[in-house]
């Protein structure tokens, strides 16, 4: 949605409809609001913010009804929240790093960045910061930029933009996977596809370079599968629009 109004609004929409199926004869017929998480007035640790109403599928139609009990859920995030979610999904895809898991396998200092930036994003739409971050907004803006001079975490959005436009222009008939070679420091990028049957070499030519570049942090190596890469343009049609604006956002808060 355009900003947190008319998440606010739509959310009532949705609560309205469900008190109107409950009090009716389809009550046991459509599918009910059985859970709603408000993670706008509670934020996660991680930074993420949003509304999920989590529906229970109901239907007295023979053909439909072995779906019945299933879960449906519905997210509902303004358009700084979905630009948040959209620059997490593609650091996980291209660093491996597990930073919407549960379990957190990632690196401090990006959990860390990404949080603050969840903060920052909900003091500009002027609601609850997320938890464990600084009540102090300068306090948050010199850790944020202090983070961001140690990982250069925008060089890498960058780069990995360019990555996803340039898979776009390569997608060789036959290819399963890619292995990306990265030079932030350089503006560089080396493309490696790879068919179904080759995905053993790919692993292990991708750990000899990996290894080749072990002693400069700033080279980035990737293998990611055709399928990743696809998973996020359908789950992010506006991808180049969401990274830049995440970019720019950061830039707005650390000068």
């Amino acid at each position: 949605m355009r900003d947190i109004r008319q998440v606010i609004d739509l959310t009532k929409v949705y609560e309205q409809a469900d008190l109107k199926i409950r009090r009716s004869k389809k009550r046991n017929k459509r599918p009910i609001l059985s859970k709603k998480y408000d993670y706008i007035t509670q934020p996660k640790e991680d930074g993420y913010r949003g509304i999920h109403l989590v529906y229970k599928y109901q239907s007295d139609s023979a053909k439909r009804k072995c779906f019945n009990g299933q879960r449906i859920e519905i997210q509902i995030r303004s358009k700084l929240q979905h630009v948040w979610a959209t620059a997490v999904e593609t650091a996980q895809i291209f660093t491996g790093q597990a930073l919407k898991s549960k379990i957190k396998s990632a690196k401090e200092s990006w959990l860390r960045f990404f949080a603050l930036m969840g903060s920052a994003m909900a003091d500009w739409e002027k609601q609850k910061i997320v938890p464990g971050t600084s009540d102090n907004k300068e306090n948050r803006i010199l850790e944020l930029r202090e983070i961001e001079r140690q990982e250069s975490i925008l060089s890498d959005l960058g780069t990995w933009n360019a990555a996803i436009e340039q898979l776009g222009s390569t997608r060789l008939q036959g290819a399963h996977a890619f292995l990306l070679k990265l030079d932030p420091t350089k503006g560089q990028l080396e493309v490696i596809a790879f068919s179904i049957d080759q995905l053993m070499k790919a692993q292990e030519q991708y750990m000899e370079v990996e290894k080749a570049y072990e002693d400069d942090p700033r080279v980035q190596v990737v293998l990611v599968s055709v399928d990743s890469i696809d998973a996020l343009r359908r789950a992010y049609p506006n991808y180049y629009a969401d990274t830049t604006e995440f970019i720019k956002a950061v830039e707005r808060e650390i000068s």
